[in-house]
């Protein structure tokens, strides 16, 4: 139930009157597992809220501590990172001594985290009848208010509820801080000096603030691209108020500002995007239209607007990317939205099997709010989120049943060959036979970036390949069968992908696609046998494709589709192609299921 405190500050702020069940689905659950939490507290509990500039942080936070107070009787007050940010003077001296960029107010080091370290203990101590300072800053005139302009809270306090855009980021990996991410990198940091520093200043004193967080909730954004348009919304309300009471700013910025303004954020933005959820209490998901649509680490009913959602369907939708779900040309999956959006309200799994990646893919699933487990490098593994672990067994030299760790939150089983062994016998081959090809080993981000058209980052993703090596046939088709005969005679193969022939271990799509539908099964024994709609555009889907009870031939704009006389099920051609097909498809079919 929504009380009318609550329904009168959606008035006040102008929020959609949807907002009131976000409130009731999502936060309310959060609000009850912080009461439950303070129980067991000795003092006040600190929550901590993350969550990318423009999501909500704010908002969240107010509607949290009002659910606090008024359902539980607890006293909360909310602080913002923001209002700890140096001032104007004292990043003018940073900018001098250090970098001209620390000017610009938002990154690590250009807080006064000694005074917000100040505060909290304030307000952790804080006792009857005493008062404590709560600093803020004015963004409009990008300076810190002067003291008499803070707020003040009385009393003991319950939970401080501390949100920002970086809280709980953890510092870059040093090797990925090498190449510049973004246009302010590459003109105004080419040397890497202020990224470093940054960094530095993360790694530091901001790790012990953070590790003093009691609980911690993400408000998840579907991509970096979301960030920059919501931040720019964000500033128009800046304006719009400031308008509205009569005031004048100095410091708001027009389209162009923020563009230039949110690339001193986009670095850590996107690595929090990656791995703040796994590290989180709590996170509460939203789409590209700044709607929450899911939740996870609550015991929470999930938003259902599918008509058909409560009927429980027996389908796993496995899906090729490049050429399939992305486009051929652009790698975009914008037009596939509305069905991915529907398979998700339907809970229907939608697992990626690509040759691409893990780091590719675990980027793309991040966008796309996918948590499930994923196939990676033409089948050549399969990654799983940390709640579902692979099965223990033995491993063998090169091949199957290898478990290891990925990375934080995931761990995989292999069903590949080492890539290193590969290129081993690559380059035996080349050096005995002069076969001449090139592949990813050989290429420069540059090049790949050449040969593909995928922006920077997507090409450094792509070079971080683990068991199979990519490359382009420069010789005799003659040679190529002899080639073919001597990698087979290596326990090695290749497929044929959209721009490559992928030279891997002996595995597939297909035989590790049923891999997973067979594990899936295992382990939910009240779920009903899977039935597998596979999508697909070019000959490395074949295996997979085959082997589905639905096989979808995804067109191609630039080749045919490929045949399938193997097949065991319905075999479905699209009428338009890449993710424009994909997306008509699959809602044909699942107009069918729930029809």
């Amino acid at each position: 139930m929504v009380h009318e405190k609550i329904l009168t500050d959606l008035e006040k702020q102008g929020l959609p009157r949807v907002y009131a069940d976000y409130i009731s689905d999502y936060i309310a659950p959060v609000a009850i597992e912080i009461n439950r939490r303070h129980k067991h507290q000795n003092g006040a509990l600190l929550v901590g809220v993350h969550g990318a500039q423009g999501t909500g942080k704010s908002t969240l936070a107010h509607f949290l501590s009002v659910l606090l107070e008024s359902n539980y009787g607890l006293k909360s007050v909310c602080l913002s990172l923001d209002d700890f940010y140096l001032t104007r003077a004292e990043r003018r001296v940073l900018a001098q001594s250090v970098h001209p960029l620390l000017q610009t107010r938002g990154v690590p080091g250009t807080h006064d985290i000694a005074l917000l370290q100040s505060t909290l203990h304030q307000l952790m101590n804080a006792a009857d009848g005493s008062i404590t300072s709560i600093p803020r800053f004015d963004k409009a005139h990008d300076d810190r208010k002067p003291a008499e302009g803070w707020d003040t809270v009385q009393g003991a306090i319950d939970i401080i509820i501390l949100e920002g855009w970086c809280v709980a980021a953890p510092p870059v990996l040093e090797q990925d801080l090498v190449l510049p991410i973004n246009t302010l990198e590459r003109v105004e940091d080419p040397d890497g000096d202020w990224r470093r520093w940054v960094n530095c200043q993360l790694a530091g004193d901001y790790q012990d603030l953070f590790a003093s967080i009691d609980y911690l909730l993400m408000l998840q954004a579907p991509s970096f691209e979301c960030v920059e348009q919501w931040r720019g919304l964000q500033e128009q309300k800046l304006i719009a108020g400031l308008s509205a009471r009569g005031e004048t700013a100095t410091q708001t910025m027009d389209k162009s500002g923020i563009q230039r303004f949110i690339q001193h954020y986009e670095r850590i933005t996107r690595h929090c995007l990656n791995v703040v959820p796994s590290a989180s209490d709590g996170v509460l998901q939203l789409d590209h239209e700044h709607r929450m649509i899911g939740c996870s680490g609550l015991d929470s009913p999930v938003l259902v607007s599918e008509p058909h959602a409560d009927k429980k369907m027996n389908l796993m939708v496995v899906t090729d990317l490049d050429g399939t779900l992305l486009d051929h040309h652009s790698y975009s999956y914008q037009a596939a939205i509305p069905a991915i959006e529907r398979l998700t309200r339907l809970a229907i799994p939608l697992v990626i099997n690509t040759s691409k990646t893990y780091c590719e893919v675990s980027a793309l699933m991040q966008e796309m709010n996918l948590c499930g487990p994923c196939i990676i490098e033409n089948g050549s593994a399969v990654v799983f989120p940390t709640e579902s672990p692979v099965p223990k067994s033995e491993c063998s030299k090169n091949h199957t049943a290898l478990k290891q760790k990925v990375g934080a939150g995931s761990t995989t089983k292999v069903f590949g060959m080492a890539r290193s062994c590969i290129l081993e016998v690559l380059q035996k081959l080349k050096d005995e036979y002069h076969f001449r090809f090139s592949g990813f080993s050989d290429w420069s981000v540059e090049d790949l970036m050449r040969h593909t058209g995928l922006s920077h980052t997507s090409a450094v993703n792509a070079l971080q390949r683990q068991y199979s090596e990519p490359i382009i046939w420069q010789d005799s088709d003659e040679k190529y069968q002899t080639f073919l005969q001597l990698l087979d005679a290596q326990g090695l193969m290749t497929l044929k992908g959209g721009r490559f022939i992928h030279v891997q271990g002996c595995c597939d799509k297909g035989a590790t696609m049923r891999w997973l539908k067979q594990e899936i099964e295992k382990r939910d024994p009240d779920v009903p046998e899977l039935r597998l709609v596979a999508l697909g555009d070019s000959q490395n889907d074949v295996a997979m494709l085959s082997l589905a009870d639905v096989a979808v031939v995804v067109r191609s704009p630039t080749h045919e589709p490929p045949e399938l006389p193997d097949a065991c099920g319905t075999v479905i051609v699209t009428q338009l192609s890449g993710p424009e097909g994909w997306n008509e498809t699959i809602n044909a079919l699942l107009d069918r299921e729930t029809g």
